[in-house]
C-alpha cells in the first residue's frame, strides 16, 4: 500500500513540476501571441499533453471527492498541485483536453451525489468555453496564416473534413491497411485526428477489432478490480483507473491518443495501482503471510502452491 501511495505521489509531483515549467516557459518565451499560436504551440504533441493533464485531473479529483486525497499529500497541497496542472492545461488551448476534462468531472460529481457542486460546474464549464472560444479560434487562424512549416495540408480546426477524406481513402485498403504509423505518408499529409479511423486505415478492420477487444478486456479487468475491492482507498483507485480509460476512449475520437507513450505510461501506472491493490487485499484474506506478490499469486497461495 505504501508503494502505491508513493507511485501516486510521484505522478502528481512530476506533473506539477512539469506544469510549473510549462507555465514559466509560456510567460517567458511568448511575449506576444504569435509564438504561442504557431503549430505545436510550446509543446510537442500539444493535444496529447493536454489529454494527459485532463486524465490526471479526473483521477485525482475522484480521490478528493472520496476523501482519499489526503493519503497522498495534505489536501491543500493536492489542490495547489492540481491547480497548476489545470492552468497548464488551459495554456494548451486544446479543445479536446478541455472537453474531456469537463465532461468527466461533471459526470463524476453527479455520480458521487454532489448535485449542487455539479450544477455549479456546469455553469462554470459553459463560462470557460465562452471565454476560450475566441483564443482557440485565433490559434487556428494564426496557425494557417503563420505556419511553423512551409506547408499545412488541411485546416487543423475542421476535423470533419479530415474524417470524410480518411473514410474515402480507407476504401482502397479495407482489409490490409497501409501499415502502422504510415497514415501521414500514405493516406493524407496529416494524421486522421481520430484513433479509430487511424487504426482502420493503418491496420485494417482486423486490427481495429483486435484493438476494440483489447479495450474490452481492459474495461472488464478494471470493473472486476472495482467490484471485488472492499470499500475504501483501493476501490476508489480502481474506479479512477476505469474513468481514466473511458476518458481516453472518448478523447480518442479527436486524436490518436493511444499512440502517445506519455498517456499510456500514466494510464498503466494508474492501472497497476488498481491491480496491485487487488493482490494486496486478496493476500490479506487468503493468507496471514507477508506479501508474496512477486513470488506467488493469491490463487496459487489459495491452492497451497
Amino acid at each position: 500500500a505504501k508503494d502505491i501511495i508513493s507511485l501516486l505521489r510521484f505522478i502528481l509531483l512530476a506533473f506539477f513540476l512539469g506544469s510549473l515549467i510549462a507555465i514559466i516557459r509560456y510567460f517567458s518565451l511568448t511575449k506576444g501571441a504569435l509564438v504561442l499560436y504557431r503549430v505545436g504551440g510550446l509543446f510537442e504533441g500539444i493535444n496529447s499533453y493536454a489529454v494527459v493533464l485532463a486524465i490526471l485531473l479526473i483521477f485525482y479529483y475522484n480521490l478528493i471527492l472520496q476523501g482519499q486525497a489526503q493519503r497522498i499529500f495534505p489536501l491543500p497541497l493536492v489542490v495547489i498541485f492540481l491547480s497548476f496542472i489545470l492552468f497548464s492545461l488551459v495554456l494548451t488551448f486544446s479543445r479536446t483536453g478541455w472537453i474531456t476534462l469537463w465532461l468527466f468531472v461533471i459526470f463524476l460529481t453527479f455520480f458521487r451525489g454532489r448535485r449542487t457542486l455539479g450544477i455549479g460546474l456546469i455553469f462554470l464549464s459553459a463560462l470557460s468555453f465562452y471565454l476560450m472560444c475566441n483564443p482557440v479560434q485565433r490559434r487556428i487562424e494564426m496557425t494557417i496564416e503563420n505556419p511553423a512549416s512551409e506547408e499545412i495540408p488541411v485546416d487543423l480546426g475542421e476535423r470533419d473534413k479530415i474524417w470524410k477524406t480518411t473514410l474515402k481513402k480507407i476504401r482502397r485498403h479495407p482489409f490490409s491497411g497501409v501499415g502502422f504509423l504510415n497514415f501521414s505518408q500514405s493516406v493524407l499529409a496529416t494524421t486522421p485526428h481520430n484513433q479509430y479511423l487511424a487504426l482502420i486505415a493503418e491496420l485494417s478492420i482486423f486490427g481495429f477489432f483486435a484493438f476494440i477487444y483489447l479495450i474490452y478486456r481492459l474495461l472488464r479487468a478494471i470493473y472486476f478490480l472495482y467490484r471485488v475491492q472492499p470499500a475504501g482507498f483501493f476501490k476508489d483507485i480502481s474506479f479512477g483507473a476505469g474513468l481514466v480509460l473511458l476518458a481516453l476512449i472518448f478523447a480518442s475520437f479527436a486524436g490518436e491518443f493511444f499512440y502517445s507513450s506519455p498517456i499510456l505510461a500514466v494510464f498503466l501506472g494508474l492501472f497497476a495501482s488498481a491491480r496491485v491493490g487487488y493482490d494486496i487485499v486478496n493476500e490479506m484474506v487468503l493468507t496471514q503471510k507477508r506479501s508474496l506478490i512477486l513470488l506467488r499469486t493469491p490463487y496459487q497461495i489459495y491452492q497451497g502452491r
